[in-house]
């Protein structure tokens, strides 16, 4: 963490290198450091190297904070979470939480590319989500994902 810390202190300019070494350390501390990275220094980690570390990562909490500058690669991250780990995971007080939070505040912006869109849309997404979002939240997800 030091290393990380002071790596960043000398060189701000290297924060996306810095927050890519970082999501691959074992420690949780570093984790959340390259999550910092990301939300508080505009650090940047492409999508497909964070759906990557989802796969491998025990602190997937960690992980998915790495995702929350956009909306839908939460989403998604989330759903991925569920597939992978199971429905109960979803269930998870923290991550209860963030999945109402994520539609109380929802402005609906952003918009999923083909990829994105047929993955949301799949039956195992929809059914997972299904299980745990009212019916009204997903019919409206649903409905801003087919728009």
């Amino acid at each position: 963490m030091a290393a990380f810390s002071a790596w960043f202190k000398l060189a701000e300019d290297d924060k996306d290198q810095i927050a890519m070494q970082a999501l691959h350390d074992a420690s949780p501390r570093v984790l959340k450091f390259a999550a910092q990275m990301v939300r508080q220094h505009g650090a940047y980690i492409p999508f497909p190297v964070i759906v990557q570390q989802l796969e491998v990562s025990d602190n997937v909490l960690a992980v998915l904070r790495l995702a929350e500058t956009n909306r839908l690669n939460w989403l998604e991250c989330f759903a991925r979470v569920c597939l992978q780990r199971g429905v109960d995971e979803g269930r998870r007080p923290q991550f209860s939480a963030a999945l109402k939070q994520w539609f109380e505040g929802m402005q609906w912006y952003g918009i999923p590319d083909q990829q994105q869109r047929a993955f949301l849309l799949s039956e195992p997404v929809m059914a997972a989500l299904g299980q745990l979002l009212p019916p009204q939240q997903l019919a409206f997800l649903r409905e801003q994902l087919l728009f």
